[in-house]
C-alpha cells in the first residue's frame, strides 16, 4: 500500500515539480535520491516520457552541456535577450494582441483563488501564467488529489495546458541550442495528454 501511495504521488506531481523548477530556476540536477525517485516512476510512464527524460539527462551530461543548457535558460527562458527569448506565458499565445495581464492571465489568477493558492511574482516571472507557475500549480493538485482539486486540475490540463503549451515549445525549440528543454517540453505535454485521459476515464470533468 505505501509503494503504491508512493507511485501514485510520483505519477501526479514529479514531473509538475521538475517542469516548475526548470522554467523558474533553471536546468535541474538529481541528487541519488531524486534519481531513484524517477526511475521507478518511469517503469510506469509512457515510453515517450522515458525517452525525452534520457535525452534531457544526456545533455546535461554530455561535454560543455550544463552551460549550453544555462545559456538557453537565461537567453531563451529568463531573460528577454533579442533573436533568443521565448516568452512563457500563456497569454502571449491565447490572447490576441498577446500581451501579459490580458483576459487569459486572469483567467489563469482566478483558477489559482479558487484553489486557495496565492501567486506572487519571482525573479523574471512577472505574471501567474508562467509556465513555471502553471506546473507548480499542477503539482500542488496533484499532491491534493480530492475531488474538487481533481476537476480543478482536468479543467486546468484540457482548457488551458495542452491548448497553449505546444505553442510555446514551437518556437521555443527553435531558440535553444541544446535538446535539454523540448526534451522536457515532450516529457510535459505526455503527461498533460495522460492527465487529461486518465480525468475522462474517472469521469472527472466539470
Amino acid at each position: 500500500m505505501i509503494e503504491e501511495e508512493i507511485q501514485t504521488a510520483a505519477s501526479e506531481v514529479l514531473p509538475c515539480d521538475l517542469l516548475a523548477q526548470t522554467f523558474l530556476e533553471g536546468p535541474v540536477q538529481l541528487d541519488a535520491e531524486a534519481n531513484a525517485l524517477w526511475e521507478r516512476y518511469l517503469c510506469e510512464a509512457p515510453a515517450v516520457v522515458g525517452k525525452s527524460w534520457h535525452e534531457a539527462q544526456q545533455a546535461l551530461n554530455d561535454s560543455g552541456g550544463p552551460e549550453r543548457v544555462w545559456a538557453d535558460f537565461r537567453h531563451c527562458v529568463q531573460v528577454p535577450v533579442p533573436t533568443h527569448y521565448v516568452p512563457a506565458y500563456a497569454s502571449c499565445y491565447l490572447d490576441k494582441p498577446a500581451v501579459i495581464w490580458g483576459p487569459t492571465t486572469y483567467w489563469v489568477l482566478a483558477r489559482y483563488e479558487e484553489s486557495g493558492l496565492d501567486w506572487q511574482a519571482h525573479h523574471h516571472v512577472v505574471a501567474p501564467d508562467h509556465a513555471a507557475v502553471e506546473w507548480a500549480f499542477l503539482a500542488e493538485l496533484g499532491a491534493r488529489m480530492n475531488p474538487q482539486d481533481r476537476q480543478t486540475r482536468q479543467r486546468f490540463v484540457s482548457e488551458h495546458m495542452l491548448k497553449w503549451f505546444p505553442l510555446f515549445l514551437e518556437p521555443l525549440q527553435q531558440a535553444v541550442s541544446t535538446p535539454y528543454y523540448p526534451a522536457l517540453g515532450r516529457l510535459g505535454l505526455a503527461w498533460l495528454k495522460r492527465a487529461a485521459h486518465k480525468e475522462e476515464i474517472v469521469g472527472g470533468t466539470t
